[in-house]
């Protein structure tokens, strides 16, 4: 028994390392490709394929690693002895290739990776840089927007599609899309939590969390759904909820003012005194002014200095084998 079992583990883990050297052999060719491209590119195409090549690096090296591991564990297992190891064996093999190629959001990643710049699928045909905050109380999070004092400025004050698709760096600013956020929140069967880590010009640091958080898609006009404050920072965003987004070039608040182009971003505004996180980069950034970024339940109209919103399941994902990095077939 166990000679047969060791025959089909070798079987197996040849399997795996063909699989992971034809990986590899992509990875490169896309990175050698993405290199040669950079010099044709706008500054902002630049960082966007900078933040790819980023994550495929980093795919290469945790994937190796990963798979000794589960080598090793199948090993140990085959030690063991059991009849119904073949059947495991195979089905270990396909869960760990399909959740290596297709985490869904920063929650799938492995306990031993690290905070940094991952490709996720939010949907099943299309991969999108994320940055993943692993370390962050209990880590797990996706980084969905971040603003900060970084140079070349990132321009805020878009349309409507530009805010559906998602548009910056996400290793500087960027906003993540809302088309993302609605094939994660609304149709993968996870319920997701919110965090919004806030900075003043001073320094201080206030936090908001909200237990729900969920954005419906195009038809419904990105609608936003948020409940369940708890944080120090005040709750500037409940009077958000259900109340669709808006931008400069799509009047979506029920306002009698057009609250996307007074304020110069794109929101989920039900009235215009509300929460504007993507509102005009002030400086210096303790300019009093509703059009900055401002959070008023914390420092009324004192634009912020830095702002980062991330979400995370709120039940873990479910078990199994779970995801490396991605990378791109």
């Amino acid at each position: 028994m166990k000679t047969e079992l060791t025959s089909q583990l070798e079987a197996v883990q040849t399997d795996l390392e063909a699989q992971l050297d034809r990986l590899e052999t992509r990875l490169m060719t896309r990175i050698q490709r993405l290199g040669a491209q950079v010099n044709d590119v706008t500054p902002q195409m630049t960082s966007q394929i900078r933040d790819v090549q980023t994550a495929l690096t980093q795919q290469n090296t945790d994937l190796s690693a990963r798979l000794q591991d589960t080598q090793t564990q199948l090993q140990n297992q085959l030690d063991v002895g059991s009849d119904t190891m073949f059947s495991q064996l195979v089905d270990m093999q396909s869960q760990l290739l399909t959740a290596l190629l297709t985490p869904r959001d920063c929650s799938d990643l492995p306990d031993s990776a690290r905070s940094g710049v991952y490709l996720l699928w939010p949907s099943p045909n299309r991969a999108v840089p994320a940055y993943c905050d692993l370390s962050t109380a209990g880590g797990r999070w996706t980084i969905i927007q971040r603003r900060a004092d970084i140079r070349p400025r990132t321009d805020f004050n878009l349309g409507w599609e530009a805010y559906g698709r998602g548009f910056g760096a996400v290793l500087g600013e960027f906003w993540w899309g809302n088309e993302n956020l609605y094939r994660l929140t609304a149709i993968q069967g996870r319920h997701y939590e919110l965090r919004v880590e806030l900075e003043s010009a001073d320094g201080e640091t206030k936090t908001a969390t909200y237990s729900t958080f969920l954005v419906s898609g195009v038809t419904d006009g990105y609608r936003l759904t948020v409940s369940g404050y708890s944080g120090d920072a005040g709750d500037s965003l409940s009077g958000s909820s259900g109340h669709k987004f808006s931008t400069r070039d799509r009047d979506q608040d029920g306002s009698e003012d057009h609250c996307a182009t007074l304020w110069e971003a794109g929101w989920w505004y039900g009235a215009c005194p509300h929460s504007n996180l993507n509102g005009p980069y002030l400086t210096p950034v303790n300019s009093s002014s509703l059009y900055g970024v401002v959070w008023p339940e914390w420092l009324q109209d004192a634009s912020l200095k830095a702002v980062e919103m991330k979400i995370r399941p709120t039940e873990s994902p479910a078990t199994g084998v779970v995801s490396e990095p991605y990378q791109q077939n």
